[in-house]
């Protein structure tokens, strides 16, 4: 019996992706293309989605920042639910065009989103972020 909902992993995303393993590109984008009545509620955690990002940037493929931003847009166009899906868009544009790197990219889209941009960061170029709002830390008690 097939379960209601069932999450992706990154190995099955970065072959529909990058293509470079023709088996498993035809089994994931065959996966992607079932109807919804015949398969589970597809989900990308953002855990995820963080390990795709590293794995096409920084590990093995090596993809421009904005390579990456393209396929993190792909991905939030297929057919799956991608978790906080309106965070991560902001945080696609955060990356693209303002910060290099993508955790912060994304920390910075959910402090916009849940915290009126309030952060504590020692991450100067974070700190300069337009609407983030850096909170002073706590002076050490005695």
């Amino acid at each position: 019996m097939t379960p209601s909902v069932a999450y992706l992993d990154t190995n099955v995303l970065i072959r529909f992706l990058v293509r470079d393993n023709a088996a498993q590109w035809s089994a994931a984008e065959a996966l992607l293309n079932l109807p919804r009545s015949r398969r589970p509620r597809l989900v990308l955690t953002i855990a995820t989605l963080s390990e795709i990002v590293f794995v096409l940037s920084k590990s093995v493929y090596r993809y421009s920042r904005s390579e990456v931003a393209d396929a993190v847009e792909g991905l939030l166009s297929l057919p799956i639910e991608v978790m906080d899906a309106d965070i991560v868009a902001h945080a696609v544009g955060i990356f693209r065009n303002r910060h290099p790197e993508w955790d912060d990219a994304l920390l910075a889209a959910y402090a916009l989103a849940r915290a009126d941009g309030g952060i504590y960061t020692f991450d100067k170029q974070l700190q300069r972020l337009e609407g983030l709002n850096p909170l002073p830390f706590p002076e050490p008690e005695p």
